[in-house]
């Protein structure tokens, strides 16, 4: 109330805050800083035809104040995109002679030609190797089945079987002509079959007698020697010898020693495989002296 009522008292006051305004305005800005400038607006006028002014607007950087600049935006600082340049125009095409253009056909065409011929090349080559893997192919298969008739043809041919006497041929080979002495019945026995069989000419298995009329004189039965099997495999048409050997002398079952000779004469052998008798093993033979002589056929003595 003293304040109002003395006028130097209120001077004092608002010197004072006058003082404490400066005092604030002094700590917020920094030492020896100019004060802000008013910043004219452009293209803006008050309603007494004077441009109107904005304070310029500061930035606080720690205790220092930065005055900011105001730029323009970017579309007012670049011009127009054509804006005081012209557009480059491509120069024009010039029109082709007739030369030129009839030269460009032919390259065209022989590249179409060309095109075409690497298309029917690949084909062509494609079909042939497609037709050479499929004769390949069918090749193979015909093999394998004709190896495999040869094989089962070439089985059944070796499957062996006994022989036969009409699987057989026999021819006589018999050395050997005195009475009383050794004599060898030779044969060459021929498969004449298309498979292939087997005998055995072991003694236990190749029996040959010799009689005289009905006058039994040897058996190779009667003490048989030798081995007791050879077995003899003829595939077809093999031709194998078998030989069989008689002393020249009487025998009988009980092989008794001392029987009498055969004498000269005409003498008949006979053949047989395990009991099967074989023609062809039948042979005529005539036994004679050592001066070689032989009595009538029919004649076939003992001593």
């Amino acid at each position: 109330m003293k304040d109002f009522e003395d006028p130097k008292g209120t001077s004092s006051s608002r010197a004072g805050g006058t003082r404490n305004g400066a005092d604030r305005r002094s700590r917020t800005s920094s030492p020896g800083a100019s004060p802000a400038r008013p910043t004219m607006i452009p293209g803006t006028l008050g309603a007494d035809g004077k441009p109107i002014t904005e304070p310029r607007p500061t930035e606080r950087t720690g205790s220092q104040t930065k005055r900011t600049q105001r730029h323009p935006p970017a579309s007012a600082q670049r011009p127009a995109r054509g804006a005081g340049t012209a557009k480059r125009q491509p120069p024009p095409r010039r029109k082709p002679t007739p030369e030129q253009a009839a030269r460009a056909q032919r390259e065209a065409a022989r590249r179409a030609y060309r095109k075409r011929l690497a298309i029917y090349i690949t084909g062509a080559v494609t079909l042939i190797l497609i037709f050479v893997g499929l004769a390949l192919f069918f090749q193979s298969q015909l093999n394998k089945r004709e190896e495999a008739l040869v094989a089962q043809a070439d089985t059944a041919k070796f499957e062996v079987v006994p022989c036969e006497p009409s699987m057989v041929t026999i021819e006589s080979n018999r050395t050997g002509a005195l009475a009383g002495y050794p004599v060898t019945f030779g044969m060459t026995v021929t498969n004449t079959s298309e498979t292939s069989c087997s005998l055995d000419a072991g003694s236990d298995h190749l029996v040959l007698t010799v009689t005289s009329g009905t006058d039994q004189i040897w058996s190779s039965a009667h003490c048989p020697a030798g081995q007791e099997s050879m077995l003899y495999v003829f595939g077809p048409g093999v031709s194998s010898d078998i030989a069989v050997e008689w002393s020249g002398a009487r025998s009988n079952a009980e092989c008794s020693g001392g029987l009498p000779n055969p004498l000269p004469g005409t003498y008949v052998v006979e053949g047989s495989i395990d009991g099967v008798a074989f023609p062809a093993m039948r042979e005529t033979f005539v036994l004679t002296d050592p001066a070689g002589r032989a009595p009538a056929a029919g004649g076939g003595e003992t001593e």
